[in-house]
């Protein structure tokens, strides 16, 4: 594995998310090219959620949201799977219920619809 930030050869671009919420991001674009290289020499990236601004001059520091950030880059490498790791069991199927082991865009879906996802971390 190597680690990573989103500054690291300005990997995660972004724009501020809401200026009362300070130096938050919206990941805008992601500069593949640096992981497709980490990548195709075996090595797994570790990417810490911090990203720079979308303009190069601008060396703001932004804060994304892990999930967010990991969705932005699992999309731009077209990954075929995004795996998280926490520290609670999972998703169950409501309180005290079964856990899932994986789950569909799909299932996400239907499971915040019926109320079972609610919130956010």
């Amino acid at each position: 594995a190597i680690s990573l930030s989103g500054r690291d050869g300005r990997l995660l671009k972004c724009s501020r998310t809401d200026p009362r919420l300070g130096n938050v991001g919206t990941v805008e674009s992601v500069e593949i090219s640096l992981l497709e290289g980490f990548m195709s020499s075996g090595w797994v990236p570790v990417i810490s959620p911090i990203g720079c601004s979308l303009d190069d001059s601008d060396d703001t520091v932004f804060n994304i949201n892990a999930d967010t950030a990991a969705g932005s880059i699992a999309n731009a490498v077209s990954a075929d799977l995004t795996m998280f790791m926490t520290d609670v069991p999972g998703v169950l199927d409501g309180p005290g219920g079964n856990l899932y082991p994986s789950l569909t865009s799909e299932q996400i879906d239907g499971l915040k619809a019926s109320g079972v996802i609610t919130g956010g971390m």
